[in-house]
């Protein structure tokens, strides 16, 4: 069928990888210098093919439990020797086991910070740890002792220091390291190259060749889930948004793949808010004007990491645009209504909808006819389509259906 979708696995991984490196001031590389660092070690070791592929994985998804909370987030990277650090880790596990076909990498991060010496809360010390954690926790450790504002062949002494001098990890790993520090290419390798070099000799993903709109929307559940848990008040709102646009999608096509197509959409739409700090998303009360500033740029990075991966291209422009405006005055790229396409259309719809329908921190969740109101009300301002509001008008019950309003109400009075 013309609209099915498949996408190679590891152009997903690698921009679901993007998502957790975002931040205020843009993308870090956190996860991939690990996942380089996890590559030398493995070929050093002549690690087998699955275990290479689980290792390179598990570097860059490692912190995706993480992910949701920026305290936790900004806690994790120099704070190994505190008892916190495992929290994380379980929470990626748990995260990751979701999906079958990364059970073996969720078993890998579960573990990764667990400490050679022992006291560690699964009880493993020394080689009961697995193998693959023990790299892992190693590459990590290496990376986050990197300062990107100095040139990494001033530290590499610095940072080879610090890490032998740790009985945090496993020290059959210690000349391995060594022998790889001897080299200039292994420090500049983890400043310099891109994703697409750990990928050069797998073709498949763990015997999966293609990931067809299914396993996507699986995977992409895992995020939602994520992104929907860094603010109180968006409690399945990723979720609401991908059935809202689905069912908006059955009015306007005819092709079950694209129903589906909309559905992953809506799934991923907010994925760029994980570059907003939990204290905004939170905030009860609406948003000054620097703090509208931060919000805004979350549809760009959506746009830009999903862009990454060949096939998404109408999801990434969807995604991209859903704050844009028939006025021009939306966000980010100030599209005019001859700009704003159906798809676009149909997300925008679907999260203003939501929106509506769901609780905020500075009013109530709105009835069906105050839901209309304010719909029109965006109309007349010329920022919505008519047709579109329309659509929902006509079916308004339905559409209400789709949603979960199920979230704590907290100073909504």
């Amino acid at each position: 069928m013309e609209n099915d979708l498949t996408v190679k696995p590891y152009q997903y991984i690698k921009a679901l990888s993007m998502t957790l490196e975002l931040s205020t001031t843009g993308i870090s590389k956190h996860h991939l210098g690990t996942a380089i660092l996890c590559k030398a070690f493995g070929e050093a070791m002549v690690l087998d093919h699955r275990e290479m592929q689980t290792l390179i994985v598990a570097a860059l998804l490692h912190d995706i439990g993480a992910a949701s909370q920026w305290e936790e987030k900004t806690f994790i990277v120099h704070n190994d020797n505190d008892v916190r650090i495992f929290d994380h880790a379980e929470k990626g596990y748990q995260i990751l086991s979701q999906f079958p076909l990364l059970n073996d990498v969720a078993t890998v991060v579960r573990y990764h910070h667990d400490r050679y010496c022992g006291t560690n809360p699964s009880g493993f010390v020394g080689d009961q740890i697995p193998l693959l954690s023990r790299i892992l926790h190693f590459a990590d450790r290496i990376d986050v002792l990197i300062d990107l504002n100095k040139n990494i062949m001033l530290q590499k002494e610095f940072i080879t220091f610090n890490i032998l001098a740790s009985d945090f990890y496993d020290p059959k790993l210690f000349p391995i390291f060594e022998e790889l520090a001897l080299k200039e290419s292994f420090w500049l390798n983890i400043v310099s190259v891109e994703y697409e070099y750990l990928f050069d000799d797998f073709d498949s993903f763990f015997g999966k060749y293609d990931l067809n709109i299914d396993d996507l929307i699986s995977m992409s559940k895992i995020f939602a889930s994520i992104i929907d848990a860094s603010s109180l008040y968006t409690y399945n709102h990723s979720y609401n948004v991908a059935n809202v646009a689905k069912l908006l999608s059955q009015q306007n096509y005819t092709d079950e793949a694209m129903y589906k197509k909309f559905y992953l959409a809506g799934l991923l739409h907010d994925l760029g808010k994980l570059a907003v700090p939990n204290e905004i998303l939170n905030k009860q009360g609406r948003l000054d004007d620097n703090e509208l500033l931060i919000m805004k740029q979350h549809p760009y990075y959506s746009m830009f990491i999903l862009a990454k991966v060949e096939g998404f291209e109408d999801l990434a422009n969807w995604v991209g645009h859903h704050h844009e405006f028939e006025d021009g005055f939306g966000y980010p790229d100030r599209l005019v209504a001859s700009e704003i396409n159906l798809g676009i259309r149909i997300l925008q719809m679907a999260d203003i909808f939501c929106a509506l329908t769901e609780h905020r921190p500075y009013r109530k969740a709105l009835d069906n006819q105050e839901i209309i109101n304010e719909l029109m009300k965006f109309v007349n301002q010329n920022k919505l389509d008519y047709s579109m509001v329309q659509q929902i008008s006509n079916h308004i019950d339905s559409f209400v259906q789709c949603v979960n309003r199920n979230v704590e109400q907290k100073s909504v009075s």
